[in-house]
């Protein structure tokens, strides 16, 4: 789990020389089994989405406005067949490039902090540690007016809008059809075109205005 934020760490320090506006920079990690559903909008506009006046004040009460939230998770809910959600699932998040994202990415990551050192390691360390985290401005600077905790079925689980995350537990039967089929709307059908889609994605880099 701790390979997440490192990750995550990583991105933020390569974007650092680009000169990028932080203020409408965003990341999107993805689980290995999260795919994004919706290509046609793109991640910032998405983001807007989730960051309204209303979903500020459901989710994020202390946020005063949508240039407060610099980290955009999804919480579990309960559904006919998904009865028993944590608090938070960390397979698809939102990170705005800022300099409070690199210090959260820190503390989430080093497990020195008590409310970290409880959690056991496996399998799902991160996720526990980070809920312990939001509930403490103590420990993560602000975070009831930076973190916005929206619902799942926008972006985090297997019925997803925009990502899907077919993880193991109820929904994992999509694994077998969703990514397929998704391949093959966007006129994906063999290894050969998948790999000259993501050749051209990591070689571009577009600048967003805000």
């Amino acid at each position: 789990p701790r390979a997440q934020v490192k990750a995550l760490r990583a991105v933020l320090a390569a974007l650092a020389p680009l000169g990028l506006d932080p203020a409408c920079t965003w990341l999107l990690y993805l689980d290995s089994d999260a795919l994004v559903r919706e290509h046609a909008q793109g991640v910032a506009a998405f983001v807007r989405t989730q960051l309204g006046p209303s979903a500020l004040g459901a989710a994020a009460p202390l946020a005063r406005s949508e240039a407060d939230v610099h980290l955009l998770l999804a919480r579990e809910e309960a559904t006919r067949t998904f009865r028993r959600p944590q608090r938070l699932n960390t397979g698809v998040l939102f990170l705005r490039a800022t300099a409070w994202a690199a210090s959260f990415l820190d503390t989430w990551g080093s497990g020195r902090t008590r409310e970290c050192k409880r959690e056991p390691a496996p399998p799902i360390w991160e996720q526990g540690c980070l809920a312990r985290l939001l509930l403490d401005d103590r420990v993560l600077d602000d975070a009831q007016r930076h973190v916005v905790l929206a619902p799942m079925l926008g972006f985090n689980s297997p019925w997803g809008r925009y990502v899907a995350h077919l993880w193991g537990g109820p929904g994992h039967e999509l694994r077998a059809t969703l990514p397929r089929d998704l391949l093959a709307a966007l006129g994906i059908r063999t290894t050969d075109a998948l790999a000259r889609v993501l050749a051209r994605a990591r070689a571009r880099v577009v600048p967003l205005e805000c």
